[in-house]
Protein backbone atom coordinates (compact mmCIF):
# COMPACT_ATOMS: atom_id res chain seq x y z
CA UNK A 1 0.00 0.00 0.00
CA UNK A 2 2.88 2.23 0.80
CA UNK A 3 4.25 1.58 -2.70
CA UNK A 4 0.95 2.65 -4.17
CA UNK A 5 0.94 5.91 -2.19
CA UNK A 6 4.53 6.60 -3.14
CA UNK A 7 3.80 6.04 -6.83
CA UNK A 8 0.79 8.42 -6.61
CA UNK A 9 2.98 11.02 -4.95
CA UNK A 10 5.61 10.58 -7.65
CA UNK A 11 3.02 11.08 -10.40
CA UNK A 12 1.70 14.16 -8.63
CA UNK A 13 5.17 15.65 -8.25
CA UNK A 14 5.87 15.01 -11.95
CA UNK A 15 2.56 16.62 -12.96
CA UNK A 16 3.18 19.58 -10.66
CA UNK A 17 6.67 19.90 -12.07
CA UNK A 18 5.38 19.80 -15.64
CA UNK A 19 2.81 22.51 -14.93
CA UNK A 20 4.63 24.70 -12.39
CA UNK A 21 8.20 24.40 -13.66
CA UNK A 22 7.54 26.36 -16.89
CA UNK A 23 5.82 29.07 -14.82
CA UNK A 24 8.70 29.28 -12.39
CA UNK A 25 11.15 29.49 -15.26
CA UNK A 26 8.99 32.08 -17.08
CA UNK A 27 8.27 29.77 -20.05
CA UNK A 28 4.45 30.03 -19.87
CA UNK A 29 4.04 32.82 -22.45
CA UNK A 30 6.52 31.12 -24.80
CA UNK A 31 4.64 27.81 -24.56
CA UNK A 32 1.32 29.55 -25.31
CA UNK A 33 2.89 31.27 -28.32
CA UNK A 34 4.24 27.94 -29.59
CA UNK A 35 0.81 26.28 -29.14
CA UNK A 36 -0.88 29.11 -31.08
CA UNK A 37 1.76 28.80 -33.78
CA UNK A 38 1.22 25.03 -33.98
CA UNK A 39 -2.55 25.54 -34.36
CA UNK A 40 -1.97 28.20 -37.04
CA UNK A 41 0.40 25.91 -38.95
CA UNK A 42 -2.15 23.08 -38.80
CA UNK A 43 -4.86 25.41 -40.16
CA UNK A 44 -2.53 26.57 -42.95
CA UNK A 45 -1.73 22.97 -43.87
CA UNK A 46 -5.43 22.10 -43.99
CA UNK A 47 -6.13 25.17 -46.15
CA UNK A 48 -3.24 24.29 -48.45
CA UNK A 49 -4.49 20.71 -48.80
CA UNK A 50 -7.98 22.02 -49.65
CA UNK A 51 -6.55 24.43 -52.25
CA UNK A 52 -4.47 21.64 -53.81
CA UNK A 53 -7.55 19.41 -54.03
CA UNK A 54 -9.55 22.29 -55.56
CA UNK A 55 -6.80 22.98 -58.15
CA UNK A 56 -6.69 19.28 -59.04
CA UNK A 57 -10.45 19.27 -59.67
CA UNK A 58 -10.13 22.44 -61.78
CA UNK A 59 -7.21 20.95 -63.73
CA UNK A 60 -9.15 17.77 -64.48
CA UNK A 61 -12.15 19.83 -65.61
CA UNK A 62 -9.93 22.03 -67.80
CA UNK A 63 -8.24 18.99 -69.37
CA UNK A 64 -11.65 17.50 -70.16
CA UNK A 65 -12.77 20.79 -71.70
CA UNK A 66 -9.56 21.01 -73.75
CA UNK A 67 -10.11 17.47 -75.05
CA UNK A 68 -13.70 18.28 -76.02
CA UNK A 69 -12.61 21.49 -77.76
CA UNK A 70 -9.84 19.65 -79.65
CA UNK A 71 -12.33 16.99 -80.77
CA UNK A 72 -14.79 19.70 -81.87
CA UNK A 73 -11.98 21.49 -83.74
CA UNK A 74 -11.16 18.26 -85.62
CA UNK A 75 -14.85 17.76 -86.46
CA UNK A 76 -15.12 21.34 -87.76
CA UNK A 77 -11.94 20.96 -89.82
CA UNK A 78 -13.33 17.76 -91.35
CA UNK A 79 -16.65 19.52 -92.09
CA UNK A 80 -14.72 22.42 -93.64
CA UNK A 81 -12.89 20.05 -95.98
CA UNK A 82 -16.17 18.42 -96.94
CA UNK A 83 -17.86 21.77 -97.50
CA UNK A 84 -14.98 23.03 -99.62
CA UNK A 85 -15.39 19.97 -101.81
CA UNK A 86 -19.17 20.44 -101.89
CA UNK A 87 -18.93 23.99 -103.24
CA UNK A 88 -17.81 22.55 -106.56
CA UNK A 89 -20.96 21.95 -108.64
CA UNK A 90 -19.42 19.20 -110.78
CA UNK A 91 -16.01 17.62 -110.77
CA UNK A 92 -14.86 16.35 -114.12
CA UNK A 93 -12.14 13.71 -114.24
CA UNK A 94 -9.97 13.49 -117.33
CA UNK A 95 -8.87 9.97 -118.11
CA UNK A 96 -5.23 9.69 -119.16
CA UNK A 97 -4.53 6.60 -121.28
CA UNK A 98 -1.20 5.64 -119.69
CA UNK A 99 -0.41 7.63 -116.58
CA UNK A 100 3.18 7.42 -115.38
CA UNK A 101 4.01 5.67 -112.17
CA UNK A 102 4.25 8.20 -109.32
CA UNK A 103 1.94 10.66 -111.06
CA UNK A 104 0.00 13.09 -108.87
CA UNK A 105 -3.57 14.30 -109.05
CA UNK A 106 -3.82 17.88 -110.31
CA UNK A 107 -6.84 20.14 -110.09
CA UNK A 108 -7.49 22.57 -112.90
CA UNK A 109 -10.10 25.29 -113.30
CA UNK A 110 -11.64 25.49 -116.78
CA UNK A 111 -14.01 28.16 -118.05
CA UNK A 112 -15.76 28.79 -121.40
CA UNK A 113 -16.20 32.49 -122.11
CA UNK A 114 -17.52 32.05 -125.67
CA UNK A 115 -21.07 33.55 -125.57
CA UNK A 116 -22.15 31.55 -128.64
CA UNK A 117 -21.11 28.30 -127.00
CA UNK A 118 -23.18 29.07 -123.92
CA UNK A 119 -26.35 30.07 -125.80
CA UNK A 120 -28.92 27.29 -126.23
CA UNK A 121 -29.70 26.61 -129.88
CA UNK A 122 -32.89 25.06 -131.23
CA UNK A 123 -32.74 21.88 -133.25
CA UNK A 124 -30.34 19.99 -130.96
CA UNK A 125 -27.21 21.92 -131.97
CA UNK A 126 -24.10 21.39 -129.87
CA UNK A 127 -23.82 23.88 -127.02
CA UNK A 128 -22.60 24.20 -123.44
CA UNK A 129 -24.81 25.13 -120.55
CA UNK A 130 -24.45 28.37 -118.61
CA UNK A 131 -22.47 26.67 -115.81
CA UNK A 132 -19.35 26.94 -118.00
CA UNK A 133 -19.41 30.72 -117.56
CA UNK A 134 -18.06 30.02 -114.06
CA UNK A 135 -14.86 28.04 -113.50
CA UNK A 136 -15.38 24.27 -113.43
CA UNK A 137 -13.16 21.84 -111.54
CA UNK A 138 -11.24 19.25 -113.54
CA UNK A 139 -9.06 16.51 -112.05
CA UNK A 140 -6.24 14.93 -114.05
CA UNK A 141 -3.47 12.45 -113.24
CA UNK A 142 -0.07 13.76 -114.41
CA UNK A 143 3.56 14.04 -113.35
CA UNK A 144 3.92 17.82 -113.69
CA UNK A 145 1.55 20.79 -113.76
CA UNK A 146 2.60 21.44 -117.38
CA UNK A 147 1.66 17.89 -118.37
CA UNK A 148 -1.64 18.25 -116.49
CA UNK A 149 -2.42 21.55 -118.27
CA UNK A 150 -1.73 19.89 -121.67
CA UNK A 151 -4.13 17.03 -120.85
CA UNK A 152 -6.85 19.48 -119.79
CA UNK A 153 -6.33 21.65 -122.88
CA UNK A 154 -6.57 18.54 -125.06
CA UNK A 155 -9.91 17.58 -123.47
CA UNK A 156 -11.24 21.17 -123.48
CA UNK A 157 -9.70 22.87 -126.55
CA UNK A 158 -9.32 26.60 -127.13
CA UNK A 159 -11.17 26.22 -130.45
CA UNK A 160 -14.40 25.59 -128.51
CA UNK A 161 -13.86 28.62 -126.27
CA UNK A 162 -12.34 26.89 -123.25
CA UNK A 163 -9.53 28.36 -121.17
CA UNK A 164 -7.59 26.83 -118.30
CA UNK A 165 -7.49 29.47 -115.56
CA UNK A 166 -5.63 27.59 -112.82
CA UNK A 167 -3.69 24.38 -112.19
CA UNK A 168 -2.62 23.18 -108.76
CA UNK A 169 -2.24 19.98 -106.74
CA UNK A 170 -5.63 18.54 -105.84
CA UNK A 171 -6.66 18.56 -102.18
CA UNK A 172 -6.57 15.12 -100.57
CA UNK A 173 -10.37 14.72 -100.43
CA UNK A 174 -10.60 15.33 -104.20
CA UNK A 175 -7.48 13.36 -105.10
CA UNK A 176 -9.11 10.24 -103.67
CA UNK A 177 -11.61 10.37 -106.56
CA UNK A 178 -8.95 9.50 -109.15
CA UNK A 179 -7.48 6.01 -109.42
CA UNK A 180 -3.71 5.93 -109.40
CA UNK A 181 -1.72 3.12 -111.07
CA UNK A 182 0.02 0.78 -108.67
CA UNK A 183 -1.96 1.87 -105.60
CA UNK A 184 -5.19 0.83 -103.94
CA UNK A 185 -6.31 4.45 -103.80
CA UNK A 186 -9.33 5.44 -105.76
CA UNK A 187 -13.13 5.48 -105.58
CA UNK A 188 -13.37 1.72 -104.96
CA UNK A 189 -10.71 1.73 -102.23
CA UNK A 190 -12.23 4.80 -100.57
CA UNK A 191 -15.73 3.22 -100.45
Amino acid sequence: MLGYILSLCAVGVIMLGAVLLPRWLGLGPELRRLRRRKVAIQKMQQGFAQRVAQRRRELIAAAGLANRMEQRRRELMHERVLVQGATVAAIRIIDVETPRRGAEVWMGKVVNRNPDAITPRPGGAFFFDRSWAAAQTVLVLASTPHEAREAVEKAFPDSLGFAVTAMDRAPRHLAMLVERPGTDRGPKAAA
